[in-house]
């Protein structure tokens, strides 16, 4: 199979040389490894163009957007752009484990029903502590149930690797705002095709400035809960589409489940907007849709104490 690895980079000049490193020293050396800089204002373009050159990584493709797209897009560009079989979305600023690769491949070559597999992390920190998440490793490879809260999306993009069939399928359901790892996970989901391998296979680094961090912190104000309700509403419809479009054996299961995602959305965009006791208290039965259970605490949070 042909291994395509597709990294998204802005103003990561503080980690990125690790990361470079650690995919360079892959077992399996990927047959493509495409790197998408996004208008960086830092070193970190520079970095990738001097460690290409010094170790003439011929198959390796570097490219600069003149203006800057945000990481989901660039993300999305990069894996549609790749070539090959299964494509390996990457951060700039982990560290991947020397088997990464070869592990990933040797399950999709062997389990054709998978089209989406995810595997464990090690969160590392810059104080040292280093803890395996966001289960315990057993190296056990399973199918994820669909369940209630089939919205959350419980494993980061860089922990992915994607069949190309699906990676090109997706270009049908994209909308500007999706992440690919929200994509990816929810087609995988409601395609019966999405499975985890409970082992690490990379460090995964957790700091303040990091995107996912900035981006989290932002989250805790109504104007952004209003805007996440309205894109995983949108996420339903093309869920919705996709279970449709392509004929899957469990539609009738897939779209119940999702009218009843799509209740539990309409509800809480009620919450938002009339900002009533009375309508927290009926979110209640709704506990289980919820990402987290703490997510619902933290709705009457920002509504009735932050404001």
């Amino acid at each position: 199979m042909n291994l395509s690895v597709v990294m998204a980079t802005y103003n990561g000049e503080k980690y990125i040389e690790n990361q470079l490193e650690s995919l360079r020293s892959q077992r399996r050396v990927p047959d493509e490894v495409i790197i998408l800089d996004d208008n960086s204002t830092d070193d970190t373009l520079v970095i990738v163009k001097q460690f290409v050159k010094k170790y003439k990584l011929i198959n390796w493709k570097v490219v600069s957007n003149e203006r800057n797209q945000g990481w989901r897009r660039n993300f999305m560009n990069g894996i549609w752009q790749s070539e090959g079989d299964l494509i390996f979305p990457c951060d700039q600023d982990d560290i991947w484990h020397a088997d990464k690769l070869e592990v990933m491949e040797k399950i999709m070559s062997n389990n054709s029903q998978i089209n989406v597999l995810v595997s464990n992390h090690k969160n590392f920190y810059d104080n040292g502590v280093k803890k395996i998440a966001p289960c315990k490793n057993t190296n056990h490879l399973s199918k994820i149930p669909l369940k209630n809260n089939c919205m959350a999306v419980e494993y980061p993009g860089c922990t992915y690797c994607i069949r190309k069939n699906l990676a090109l399928l997706s270009k049908k359901y994209y909308r500007d705002g999706y992440a690919h790892d929200d994509l990816m996970w929810r087609l995988g989901l409601f395609s019966e095709s999405l499975y985890v391998l409970k082992k690490d296979l990379i460090d995964y680094r957790q700091h303040d400035d990091s995107t996912y961090s900035l981006e989290s912190a932002r989250m805790k104000t109504i104007a952004e809960k209003k805007k996440w309700i309205q894109m995983t509403q949108n996420f339903c419809v093309d869920l919705e589409r996709f279970v449709e479009n392509e004929n899957l054996s469990s539609k009738i299961k897939m779209i119940r489940k999702l009218r009843k995602v799509q209740l539990w959305l309409r509800e809480r965009a009620k919450l938002y907007e009339k900002k009533s006791l009375w309508q927290a208290l009926k979110m209640i039965r709704f506990f289980s849709y919820y990402q987290r259970f703490r997510q619902y605490f933290g709705d009457i949070y920002i509504i009735f104490i932050k404001k």
